[in-house]
């Protein structure tokens, strides 16, 4: 769904990951789409966020901060306060 007409989009609007995975955790923050985790040849304690504030269009940008153990197929994650933020310094 497009958060700007409120209409369905193509998958092809998005951008692929940084770093491919499955088994992964999907969530909005803020608006923004989160990933965490998965698997890619082990699991994953990796996060990105979509980045819709560049100038080069949408993309997929991996967070400074991680999860603290590795996991994939997981119903949820606990996250700090102070992780969602927009994009002024949303890295």
């Amino acid at each position: 769904m497009s958060f700007f007409s409120g209409k369905w989009t193509s998958l092809l609007f998005f951008p692929r990951l940084t770093q491919g995975r499955h088994y992964h955790g999907l969530t909005t923050m803020g608006l923004v789409p989160t990933v965490f985790g998965g698997w890619n040849n082990g699991s994953l304690s990796s996060i990105e966020r979509l980045d819709y504030c560049g100038s080069d269009g949408p993309m997929w940008k991996e967070t400074k901060k991680f999860m603290l153990a590795p996991r994939e197929k997981f119903a949820y994650a606990r996250t700090p306060y102070d992780f969602a933020s927009d994009c002024e310094g949303a890295n």
